[in-house]
Parts: structure tokens; C-alpha cells; sequence
């Protein structure tokens, strides 16, 4: 399997990958624009745009979207990112073109109905208190915030309901405009495809997309705080962050195999130390969340709330020994899961296309699975050691949720 890349004058990249073991093909568009392409004043419009294109557009009503993929079996659905849209389907290859009209229309041709505009606002307000009544939910949320403050990267990918109930189907219309332009954005097609035939699709319906690309990207600076909710409830949802680096760094995968080693499985040290032998909580993780030039190291942990003070100690230690005392085996082992992990899902045509797309748009190309490995077996000891030391010389940015006195114990978590 290899892949073909296309880039149109406009400057849309097309990209296709043929399997010849399947009858389907997963076809998707990526943008590079996200929560942190957003201002304060309009946080959530990201969000809110994505829900609001399958409402119908100036060809078709929103049932008829709903009803023209399903006929053939097939199915449409969408995320939203931090730094990333994407719109995708899966169908048999005989309907490639059908979801790929479809698509473009949704993307070109929406009409912002004000009647489902209003509706879908307050689906999302609703969507927005549940996580907010959801605290394993919405502990992830405040991390950020604590992390990033009012910058772009600190802000919800929801929104706030009092700013979503303020967006108008313009601002909505003038935001696309702007993001939604060919420079920024990836076509990724993989399954039963022909590149040819791809081409002469997406040139027929994807010729509304503004060539130029003048939005530039904000960026973000570390800048740590504590945000502490008091919360009467039997369990404390505690998050803290450090700074770790963007997508782009070499660095990246030093700090993704050591995410995986210190919390990403129930082999790695916080499970262990947490969980295993002291009982201390029943979830316990570690995660790299990231963006292009930057990025957090993530530690999340549910507790029972008089056991807060022991947990930070086992925190405190893990990561403080972890700069100076990697074993060869769980380095070995974090590897093991990071290089697997890629290649089972690779296994999925959606996901070799989403790689494809999120490859194009970070790096300009797509890094091969060999090249991945290598860079993955090429992080040492020291390197864990390096970029650890380095993490825990800065001051953690504390997120939590639970009884006042054990978040007034969480707070005086140090490193040093």
C-alpha cells in the first residue's frame, strides 16, 4: 500500500491510500483550525460550526443528509479539536462520490437556518452542563485552564453558553469563510480508491474553498495556576500539567513513550504505585496532550478525598525518581505499547486516513511506519531523564474538584 498526494492550485491537498483487501473506502476532510483559532468573544463557534453544518444546507434539508448516506449503508460524523475540524464517512467504494458531494456540500453549501441555529445552541448548552455535572469530564477542561489561563489553548472546545447563545448564523458564515480555506485543509480517502477518479471528484465539488489563507495561529504560552472547585461529593478528581512539547518537536516522542511508562497502562508506575499496592484510587493516568508547538504532560487520578495527601506524595515521588531512574525494561515496555498501539489501529482504514491528513497538515508529509519505529526506538534513558528533569523544574498547573478540605490539601502540591 502506498500513498498518492495531490496538491490542487488552490493549494487543497488531496491524498488517497488504496487497500485492495476491502470493499469500503473512509474519506474525510481535515482543517487545520480548531478552539485555539478562536478569540474569547467567540469561543465555542468552532464547536458550534461543526454541529450546524448537518442542518442543512441550500441542496439538501437535514433529514435528506442524514437519509442520502444511510440509503447506501453508509454514515457521516464529525470532531472537534483543539487545533483540528474534521468530517468524515464510511462507505462502500462504489458510493465514494456520493460521500464525497455530500461532504462538500455540508462544508460549501450550508445555509445556517436561524430556527435549527437556535435549537442546536441549546443542544449545546445542555452538552455543556452535563460536563460541567460530569467532574471526570470537566477536570480536563479546568487542566487546560490552569495550564493556558485565557489564552486560546485554555479555553473549553464547547464553549460558554453565554457566548454560544450569542453566535449569529453570520458569524458563523464569516468564520468558515476564513478557516475553511483550501491551504489549510486535507483530504483523506483510504480503502478501495482510485487517485484519478478521486481528483476529478473533489476538482467537480470542491472548487468553492478560498485559496487564500491569511488566519494566522495564536500561540500559547505556559503560564500555571491552580483552579480548585469545591465540590461536596465521595470521590476528588485531581489533574495537574506540566509543560511538555508540541507535535513537531523531536522531543515528542521521548515524552510520549514516557506519558505511556508513568501512567499509560496497568503495567506503568502509577498504576502500580497508585492503584496496585496502595490502594490509593481506583483510575490513575498519565497523557501527553498536545498541539503542533506545544504541549502537556497530564496526570489524572480519582480518589477518595482524606486519601489526597498520600497521593500527592506518590506523585511526587514517581516523578522525581522518573528523572533519574528509568529501568531498561519499562522503557522497553512503553515502546512495546506506543509502536503496537500504532499499528493495530493503523489496521482501520479511517485511521490510516486520519495519519494521512494529521501527517500533511503537521508535517507537510507523511512520516512512514519505519521512520515512526525508528524515532521511537531511538529515545534513551537520558532522554527520559532530560526531559523529566526539565518538566519538573517548572510549576505544575493544578486542576480540582471535590470536598473544600481536600482541595485545600491539593493545592500545596509542589515538585520542589
Amino acid at each position: 500500500m502506498s500513498i498518492q498526494i495531490t496538491t490542487l492550485d488552490s493549494g487543497l491537498r488531496v491524498a488517497s491510500e488504496f487497500m485492495p483487501n476491502i470493499e469500503t473506502v473512509a474519506l474525510g476532510v481535515w482543517f487545520d483550525v480548531g478552539t485555539r483559532n478562536e478569540l474569547p468573544k467567540q469561543n465555542g463557534i468552532a464547536h458550534l460550526l461543526e454541529h450546524m453544518l448537518f442542518k442543512g444546507t441550500s441542496r439538501r434539508t437535514a433529514l435528506q443528509i442524514s437519509e442520502e448516506i444511510e440509503n447506501v449503508g453508509g454514515h457521516t460524523n464529525a470532531y472537534t479539536s483543539r487545533d483540528l475540524t474534521a468530517y468524515y464517512a464510511r462507505v462502500m467504494h462504489q458510493d465514494t462520490e456520493l460521500a464525497i458531494d455530500l461532504l462538500a456540500d455540508l462544508i460549501q453549501n450550508s445555509t445556517f437556518d436561524a430556527t435549527e441555529l437556535e435549537r442546536e445552541k441549546q443542544v449545546i448548552i445542555q452538552e455543556i452542563n452535563l460536563s460541567r455535572d460530569t467532574p471526570d469530564d470537566i477536570i480536563f477542561d479546568y487542566m487546560q485552564m490552569a495550564a493556558y489561563g485565557n489564552q486560546p489553548l485554555g479555553m473549553s472546545i464547547l464553549g460558554k453558553p453565554e457566548v454560544i447563545a450569542k453566535i449569529s448564523g453570520a458569524d458563523l458564515k464569516k468564520y468558515a469563510g476564513i478557516h475553511y480555506c483550501a491551504p489549510k485543509t486535507v483530504i483523506a480517502v483510504a480503502g478501495r480508491v482510485d487517485h484519478a477518479q478521486l481528483l476529478d471528484w473533489v476538482k467537480k465539488y470542491f472548487g468553492q474553498l478560498s485559496p487564500v489563507s491569511d488566519a494566522p495561529i495564536p500561540p500559547s504560552v505556559y503560564k500555571p495556576e491552580n483552579i480548585l472547585i469545591n465540590k461536596d461529593s465521595e470521590q476528588a478528581h485531581l489533574s495537574l500539567a506540566l509543560p511538555a512539547c508540541g507535535g513537531k518537536d523531536p522531543d515528542y516522542y521521548a515524552y510520549s513513550i514516557y506519558a505511556t511508562l508513568l501512567g499509560g497502562g496497568s503495567s506503568s508506575r502509577l498504576f502500580q504505585e497508585v492503584r496496585e499496592k496502595r490502594g490509593l484510587a481506583y483510575t490513575v493516568s498519565a497523557f501527553l496532550s498536545n498541539v503542533d508547538d506545544t504541549g502537556l504532560l497530564g496526570i489524572y487520578v480519582g480518589t477518595a478525598p482524606g486519601e489526597v495527601a498520600k497521593l500527592a506524595e506518590v506523585l511526587r515521588e514517581q516523578l522525581v525518581d522518573s528523572s533519574r531512574n528509568i529501568k531498561k525494561a519499562e522503557l522497553d515496555r512503553a515502546k512495546q505499547q506506543l509502536k503496537a498501539g500504532m499499528l493495530m489501529a493503523l489496521e482501520q482504514p479511517f485511521s490510516r486516513a486520519e495519519n494521512t491528513a494529521q501527517h500533511l497538515l503537521t508535517f507537510g508529509r507523511v512520516l512512514s511506519v519505519a521512520e515512526l519505529i525508528e524515532k521511537i526506538d531511538n529515545v534513551t534513558p537520558a532522554d527520559i531523564h532530560r526531559i523529566v528533569g526539565k518538566m519538573i523544574s517548572a510549576k505544575p498547573a493544578l486542576a480540582g474538584i471535590g470536598p473544600k478540605k481536600s482541595m485545600k490539601v491539593w493545592e500545596k502540591f509542589e515538585l520542589t
